[in-house]
């Protein structure tokens, strides 16, 4: 047994913090649920206007050394 100045404390989690953090999610997913719309727009528009996936120009570029 180590010695220590304070006594040991349980491992579990406390209910009370837990609750405020489930508050505080709640609250930033209720701030931010507005701009759902306006993130799923430039998801598509990303999704329809890109030429190619980030992962396949990264590969050609690694297959293809510039000179």
């Amino acid at each position: 047994m180590t010695r220590s100045a304070t006594p040991p404390r349980s491992v579990g989690g406390r209910p009370d913090m837990t609750t405020v953090g489930y508050l505080i999610a709640g609250g930033v997913l209720l701030l931010l649920f507005p701009l759902l719309p306006f993130v799923a727009i430039a998801w598509l528009l990303s999704r329809l206007l890109g030429s190619e996936p980030r992962a396949e120009k990264n590969r050609r570029r690694l297959e293809r050394p510039e000179e």
